[in-house]
């Protein structure tokens, strides 16, 4: 990767993805980050490093633009997600992770 590349992944910049929507909840991590946005239903997107399946996307390499991912967002009463390097935890209302 040249180092204009990296500069330019590095400069705060808005996430064209969501303008003109209403997010919720951003949850992020060193390596990732998910954001909870009120569409028509509650839908989970996510966006970072995905070697290992951790943002609950089934291709596992980098995702450099915000998916929506499916599975969480079949989920219901998300409260807090924490993202790291190899894993994802999430709380929903009941208590459980």
């Amino acid at each position: 990767l040249d180092e204009d590349r990296i500069r330019s992944w590095l400069r705060p910049s808005p996430i064209v993805s969501f303008q003109g929507q209403k997010v919720l909840n951003i949850w992020a991590g060193g390596h990732g980050f998910f954001a909870q946005v009120q569409n028509v239903r509650l839908e989970i997107f996510a966006c970072g490093a995905n070697s290992y399946g951790q943002l609950g996307h089934p291709l596992k390499q980098g995702i450099f633009l915000p998916v929506l991912i499916e599975s969480l967002t079949a989920m219901h009463g998300i409260i807090r997600i924490a993202c790291g390097l190899h894993h994802t935890l999430i709380l929903d209302r009941t208590g459980s992770v």
